[in-house]
């Protein structure tokens, strides 16, 4: 699904962790709103993509729930904690649906779904037209899918969730149909352009 080896994967989101950390307490970052905001945004989304890969790619690993739950909550915080006025709820969805997955593995269902349900909700997402937030409300119908089949008498609940996953990959633009979701992490500007 991902071409990019998750060993290097995950050691550059980590060193980009560190990295936003630093940057994040440079006193000069502080004047400026919109650079600690952004900052703090590619932070949760790094702790995302961390959470995501040692919850899908490190299977051998015994604390592989526990990390990956500890990167997903670290991700979920910045929105508890930050301006939304400065970038809105950019990334919400898959940092959503990767904490409901952690729940899915936890075999907590019911708050799997519940986290899911907030995910997919496009009338709380400003934006929820773009690209990128497609693309991630798409991979949390599929976890969503994924959870209703493994559920009991749910596999019709999978069945529409899947059908409306394929009807979001279908009004994506061609080079984005049939992209993971993690490629909705991806920031294709950098703080400056906020300025």
């Amino acid at each position: 699904d991902v071409s990019v080896p998750m060993d290097a994967a995950l050691k550059a989101w980590f060193q980009g962790l560190q990295k936003t950390g630093i940057e994040g307490n440079n006193s000069s970052s502080s004047s400026h709103p919109q650079v600690l905001a952004a900052s703090k945004y590619l932070e949760a989304s790094i702790q995302a993509n961390l959470a995501w890969g040692v919850l899908n790619y490190e299977q051998d690993r015994s604390d592989r729930l526990i990390k990956a739950s500890d990167y997903a909550k670290k991700a979920l915080s910045v929105y508890d904690t930050t301006d939304d006025t400065v970038l809105g709820k950019e990334g919400l969805p898959r940092v959503l649906s990767i904490v409901a997955s952690c729940y899915h593995q936890a075999d907590s269902a019911v708050t799997a779904e519940g986290l899911f349900q907030s995910a997919i909700d496009r009338n709380s997402l400003a934006g929820a037209n773009s690209t990128l937030t497609l693309l991630q409300i798409r991979e949390a119908y599929l976890e969503y899918a994924k959870l209703c089949s493994q559920w009991e008498k749910r596999e019709g609940d999978a069945k529409k969730l899947t059908e409306e996953a394929n009807a979001i990959n279908e009004s994506l633009p061609p080079n984005w149909q049939g992209k993971s979701g993690l490629y909705g992490s991806l920031w294709f500007w950098t703080p400056g352009e906020m300025l």
